[in-house]
């Protein structure tokens, strides 16, 4: 736990070096998607302006790391994504709704998306995505399946949706086996392998 002198000194720091946003302009809109554009002083008290990409009415997004109770290995998805052009390997997940609570959209999403019913372990706090492009945030829900499932799943019409259980060395061995022509793993899944596998390195 941190001192009360730290506490004073963090909050100063960051105090220091946080810019101040002055105009938050929408540029253009969609049905899903806003461009936007952020006026604010840098630390040098100099005017600046940034532009980005916010979701439509603020959505949150749930993702879900899911682990197999008897293999201990990781459910992963593949799917079509237009803007790479290549189907995307990564976790299940999706919007959380306005009704819903972060539990809910995580068991919802991974009911629809792979048909399996889970015990959710942990919730993240609210994380960021890709803070130079969007300010999108998201939570991470740990949770875990009994294998013994028959998954049935409920995928949207225009949702092509692959699902397959790995290790996270299987889940590298498969990358290298597929290439990078047609597959592209997401930044959230590649991290995870790696903070796992680098766990297990220093053991």
């Amino acid at each position: 736990m941190l001192s009360r002198s730290s506490k004073r000194f963090l909050s100063v720091f960051f105090y220091d070096i946080l810019m101040k946003i002055n105009k938050i302009e929408i540029v253009a809109k969609t049905k899903w998607l806003v461009f936007k554009k952020s006026t604010y002083l840098d630390k040098a008290n100099k005017e600046r302006t940034w532009s980005y990409i916010s979701r439509a009415n603020d959505k949150k997004v749930v993702m879900i790391i899911c682990r197999c109770m008897k293999t201990n290995k990781i459910l992963f998805i593949s799917q079509p994504r237009v803007t790479v052009n290549k189907k995307a390997i990564g976790f299940p997940g999706g919007l959380i709704e306005d009704d819903e609570s972060i539990e809910d959209a995580a068991l919802r999403e991974l009911k629809e998306e792979t048909g399996y019913d889970a015990e959710i372990k942990s919730v993240s706090p609210l994380l960021a995505k890709s803070t130079g492009l969007s300010d999108e945030s998201n939570y991470l829900v740990e949770c875990v399946v009994d294998d013994h499932q028959v998954p049935e799943s409920h995928q949207e019409p225009t949702e092509d949706i692959e699902i397959f259980w790995k290790t996270p060395q299987e889940l590298v061995d498969l990358v290298d086996k597929l290439g990078s022509d047609e597959y592209i793993v997401e930044n959230d899944a590649w991290s995870f392998i790696l903070g796992f596998l680098f766990s297990k390195q220093c053991e």
